[in-house]
């Protein structure tokens, strides 16, 4: 290793391997999406395991994948436990996203929190994610995306994080690609409309304070 990686005059930073694997020995994590609502509070969006191939050591949906329900999978791989578990992560979900929050000076909306249980019973976070995938819960993220939005645009709330990597939201929500026709608040006097004009008219203060 040395010879071949660290022969660049460069820093590294090597994450350490935990063996977290299914019964059946897939690799897996638990994802967490975490966002703001609309008091600006954060809160659990959408929560749920992810396996991977047995063969690898990737838990990625895209390396022939799945996901699962995440109370059955708890329940399923570590029986009477599961429930600890998942109350647990649950809990360090929004913890976490909390104290990210902090270092990043508030200016976090949403997170993808990745966890994991090793065979000691230890829970470990992986990773964290600004701009998560959501393919199996567009509908959710954008609920809670418009609401913060809103709730910053009242509030006169204006926080800046610019990222310099434009592949980092390639996954991301994006609303002109959104198969979402429409978006509905029934609290909010604003018209049916298409979700794009939705995100227009949230964001418009914003533009206007900046």
């Amino acid at each position: 290793m040395e010879q071949v990686i660290l022969r660049e005059k460069s820093s590294f930073i090597v994450q350490r391997y935990i063996h977290t694997r299914t019964k059946n020995d897939e690799p897996y994590h638990i994802r967490a999406h975490v966002q703001k609502n609309g008091e600006g509070q954060w809160q659990l969006t959408h929560i749920y395991p992810r396996l991977g191939n047995k063969k690898s050591n990737l838990s990625n949906i895209s390396t022939e994948g799945r996901v699962e329900d995440f109370h059955a999978f708890l329940l399923n791989e570590y029986g009477e436990k599961g429930e600890g578990y998942a109350s647990y992560i649950l809990d360090l979900s929004v913890e976490v996203a909390w104290q990210l929050d902090k270092l990043y000076g508030l200016a976090l909306d949403e997170l993808g929190i990745d966890f994991a249980i090793d065979e000691t019973g230890r829970c470990w976070m992986h990773e964290a994610n600004n701009g998560p995938q959501t393919a199996f819960h567009e509908e959710k993220r954008a609920i809670h995306a418009i609401a913060y939005a809103k709730y910053i645009a009242q509030k006169g709330i204006v926080h800046t994080l610019s990222s310099t990597r434009p592949e980092a939201t390639k996954r991301g929500f994006v609303s002109r690609n959104s198969s979402l026709s429409f978006a509905q608040d029934h609290d909010s006097p604003l018209p049916r409309t298409m979700i794009k004009n939705v995100w227009a008219y949230l964001l418009e203060p914003l533009v206007m304070m900046s």
